[in-house]
């Protein structure tokens, strides 16, 4: 699944005007580069995905990739309820791509690296093989070259669903930070979003990781249905000091 804004076709031209013809990884990375820089002007750079493969090296991958299947269906076979709750968590969390959701319609299409990174623990003796085999093929990833900040996700919708889809951040548009605050009362851990900061982003917006100070950091996982129960984990600590995590978690 691929933006339709089609080939930057000066940047390939480029590339030729710059002697890449006859060396055809050199010219397939131009191809890459190119048509991800028309994206990044056509605003669509947040749904391309493209790469260099060498056809060569797919019948390794579609092996390793049976053979994970028939390690994963052993496993189901002998712990089917644990097996098929964490394989199916692994697999909704994994990058996908092309919409997957009532609004957008569902493609299933999900990245095979990254499913098999999430399932290295749960199939030890072939994810890493899927992961090799996946670096073996492919000689080029140019989406993977720039950090990009996407945008943000929308919230729960009427029927109490998530989209995955983000919704692309440009100048201009007005942004609220916010935090969950709480308090450890004595019925449990009782919060609310709280706004810290409102902006209007500029022209030449940059969003970029900072590094956690020194501290104590805390997060609570809350699990909320469509019919707006709720149950909320114990809370997990962090504690960073000098470059030094050490983790714990409240007793209830």
């Amino acid at each position: 699944m691929e933006p339709g804004n089609g080939w930057y076709y000066t940047g390939i031209v480029k590339g030729f005007q710059a002697g890449v013809g006859n060396d055809p990884l050199a010219l397939a990375k131009v191809m890459c580069d190119s048509y991800m820089e028309g994206c990044e002007a056509a605003g669509t750079a947040d749904q391309a995905t493209l790469s260099v493969t060498d056809l060569r090296k797919l019948p390794q991958l579609r092996d390793a990739y049976e053979n994970m299947g028939v390690e994963a269906m052993a496993a189901a076979s002998q712990a089917p309820k644990p097996f098929f709750s964490r394989y199916a968590r692994e697999a909704e969390q994994t990058t996908n791509f092309g919409g997957n959701t009532r609004d957008t319609g569902f493609t299933n299409m999900i990245d095979m690296g990254d499913f098999a990174k999430r399932t290295a623990d749960l199939l030890p003796d072939t994810a890493s093989k899927v992961q090799q085999a996946l670096a073996n093929a492919v000689l080029y990833d140019a989406a993977s070259n720039s950090y990009r900040i996407l945008g943000a996700r929308e919230g729960l919708n009427e029927e109490g669903a998530a989209d995955r889809n983000l919704v692309k951040l440009k100048p201009g548009d007005t942004v609220t930070t916010q935090q969950y605050m709480m308090h450890d009362g004595k019925a449990g851990y009782e919060g609310r979003m709280a706004d810290i900061d409102t902006f209007q982003l500029s022209e030449n917006f940059q969003i970029r990781d900072t590094k956690l100070k020194d501290g104590t950091y805390a997060y609570v996982f809350d699990f909320i249905t469509p019919t707006d129960d709720t149950a909320m984990s114990a809370m997990a600590f962090y504690e960073i000091k000098q470059g030094e995590v050490t983790t714990y978690v409240a007793k209830q």
